[in-house]
């Protein structure tokens, strides 16, 4: 499926860009159409973004857009585009500094089911939040919820327990670029390499 939209997304730029110059980074096909490779979202408001790229500075309105997706071409809404991310931008500029995006793609943010493997620096229980230190991605926020469970393989009774400096395994929605995770829906406590407690 995700094959399909890559295909889908490199045909309409081609289609669009044809016969324009490579390597640019703003490309524009007959003054109406404009391809953005890396867009950074200084600003976000109702329907429309501000973006920044090589720097010019760029009002982008979301209203006909196609799509929006992830990095990983996951579909996202706008609400979750955030000030920082960076982004590809296919539209219709129809001012120096407007466009009209037809598809749009956050390649900061993966909205990938994902697993890490860390160890608990700080545990926030009142407001769900672990932060998880990982060798690949360093310090990473884990927002919990209601829908989060905590499977222990060696505990055989309901009190599983995080604690700091505990080793665990987190599932959800990686947010590359905040060092972020979200809709957690699986904690796997992780005993290699521990000792017995006495």
């Amino acid at each position: 499926m995700n094959f399909v939209k890559v295909a889908i997304f490199c045909l309409v730029v081609g289609l669009l860009l044809i016969g324009q110059p490579v390597g640019a980074s703003q490309t524009t096909y007959n003054s109406h159409y404009v391809f953005l490779p890396k867009a950074e979202v200084i600003g976000v408001d109702e329907g429309s973004l501000q973006v920044l790229s090589d720097d010019n500075l760029y009002t982008v309105k979301l209203g006909g857009i196609f799509g929006i997706y992830s990095r990983w071409w996951s579909g996202l809404t706008a609400q979750e585009l955030a000030t920082g991310h960076v982004m590809q931008i296919l539209g219709r500029q129809v001012d120096n500094d407007l466009i009209e995006a037809k598809l749009a793609r956050d390649i900061s943010l993966q909205k990938k089911l994902s697993a890490l493997l860390g160890t608990v620096e700080k545990y926030n229980e009142p407001a769900g939040i672990i932060y998880l230190q990982t060798k690949m991605h360093g310090l990473v926020e884990v927002v919990l919820s209601s829908q989060t469970v905590i499977i222990d393989p060696k505990s055989v009774n309901q009190d599983k327990k995080i604690k700091v400096g505990k080793k665990l395994v987190v599932k959800g929605l990686w947010d590359k670029a905040n060092s972020r995770m979200t809709e957690v829906n699986k904690i796997v406590l992780f005993h290699l390499g521990e000792t017995k407690e006495k």
